[in-house]
């Protein structure tokens, strides 16, 4: 007999069965039967928070909800959230939402573990707008008076963009690639 232990499982969305479900890859996929009653799928296309994380999007009827794909992976196949505990990428990579890269933790060790230098930072994060150089040299810029409009418009990045790296706000210690963003 021939084991299929790279086969993708699928599992209904707790409170949304029959309508949605998760895989132990962190695909999410809308369920349903068409008109001759076959089984009809289509996986669906998530969003991304500001931080990186996969969302989607689940609607049937009058009903609608977004939700974390990391979250409806934990809670499906490790089981439902112990009090206390917050979603932990082990990885660090929010788009990874395989459930062996998947585990419940305190927010103390999730914060821990983002200390740990394995959590990108500044312009290592797939998101980043800004370089390290823009940024130090638009707070150099900004010390000597020249308009956050006038800077944002020359590395052509939203106005509230530059206002947050020169501030410190996204990157966090002047002058520094170890600032968030």
């Amino acid at each position: 007999m021939v084991e299929r232990m790279n086969e993708e499982r699928w599992a209904s969305v707790p409170g949304w069965e029959g309508c949605y479900e998760v895989s132990d890859r962190g695909s999410v996929r809308r369920v349903g039967v068409d008109t001759l009653g076959r089984l009809k799928t289509r996986t669906l296309s998530p969003d991304h928070s500001k931080g990186g994380y996969a969302r989607v999007h689940l609607k049937h009827g009058e009903r609608q909800e977004r939700l974390f794909v990391h979250r409806l992976v934990l809670e499906v196949f490790v089981g439902e959230k112990p009090e206390g505990m917050v979603p932990d990428h082990i990885d660090r990579n929010p788009s990874n939402n395989a459930v062996k890269n998947l585990r419940w933790v305190t927010p103390s060790e999730n914060q821990l573990n983002r200390d740990t230098g394995r959590f990108r930072r500044g312009e290592a994060t797939p998101w980043a707008k800004l370089t390290s150089v823009q940024v130090e040299e638009a707070r150099r810029c900004a010390a000597n008076g020249v308009s956050i409009r006038s800077l944002s418009r020359l590395c052509c990045v939203a106005e509230e963009t530059m206002r947050d790296a020169v501030s410190g706000v996204t990157w966090r210690a002047p002058g520094s690639v170890e600032g968030t963003q």
